[in-house]
């Protein structure tokens, strides 16, 4: 199973962390802001996406880490592309 995650805040890390204790493949974190995914990303050797777009060819499990109004245009999108999707609470405003 490859997981993306987008998000790189608090529960980006949280995610990356438990993702990483299990047998999933962690491919790497999609961010509009690529720095402050640099250190997540180089703390596990796994690659930065500029965005979802950009991620989703490249996974088959999309773990939503961003801020909460954010969370329904991104599960829709990564749905309509045919993938997993694992999203933080909660859904929708």
């Amino acid at each position: 199973m490859k997981v993306g995650i987008v998000g790189v805040g608090f529960m980006g890390t949280a995610h990356a962390e438990a993702w990483a204790a299990t047998d999933a493949k962690l491919v790497g974190f999609a961010a509009e802001n690529t720095d402050a995914a640099g250190s997540l990303a180089s703390l596990y050797g796994k690659q930065i996406f500029s965005d979802l777009d950009a991620m989703l060819p490249h996974v088959g499990v999309v773990d939503i880490c961003t801020p909460t109004h954010l969370h329904y245009d991104m599960v829709l999108q990564a749905a309509a592309a045919g993938k997993h999707v694992i999203c933080e609470k909660p859904l929708a405003r």
